[in-house]
C-alpha cells in the first residue's frame, strides 16, 4: 500500500485493509440478497459488453463482512451493473457513508473484471 504521507510502499497487515476479498462470490451473493427498493434503471456498455443497471438501496451494516471498516447504521443507495450476455457483476457504485470518514455525498465504486483469470501482485519492496 502507498504510505498517504511519504508516497512510499510499505507492507500493511490484513486487518488494515479496507476490502475483504476473500470468499468474494458469497460475499457479493450476500450483498445481492440484501438489496432493497430495487429496480431495473437502464441499459448501459461496460468495456465492450452491454449490462443492466439495477439500482437500489442497502443498510451499511450488511456490508460489513465485505468492508469491515463500513459505519454502521447508514442507509445507502446503490448501482449494480450486471452483465447482460453472463449476468456477472461489473461494476458497483455505492453513494453515501459507506465509512466513517465519508461525508454524506461520498461515492465509492468498485469495478470487477478479468474474473477467474490468475494474478500475480508482486510486492514492490526490496
Amino acid at each position: 500500500m502507498t504510505n498517504l504521507f511519504t508516497g512510499q510502499w510499505q507492507e500493511v497487515s490484513n486487518e488494515a485493509v479496507p476490502v475483504r476479498l476473500n470468499d468474494l462470490h458469497v460475499k457479493l451473493d450476500d450483498l445481492t440478497n440484501n438489496l432493497q427498493d430495487h429496480e431495473l434503471e437502464d441499459s448501459e456498455i461496460i468495456g465492450s459488453g452491454n449490462c443492466y443497471v439495477v439500482s437500489g438501496s442497502i443498510l451499511s451494516d450488511s456490508l460489513a463482512h465485505l468492508i469491515p471498516t463500513s459505519q454502521l447504521g447508514s442507509e445507502l443507495r446503490i448501482k449494480l451493473w450486471v452483465s447482460q450476455e453472463l449476468f456477472l457483476l461489473k461494476r458497483i457504485q455505492i453513494d453515501g457513508r459507506l465509512l466513517p470518514t465519508d461525508i454524506e455525498t461520498s461515492v465509492h465504486v468498485f469495478s470487477l473484471m478479468d474474473i477467474n483469470k490468475p494474478a500475480e501482485i508482486s510486492s514492490p519492496l526490496p
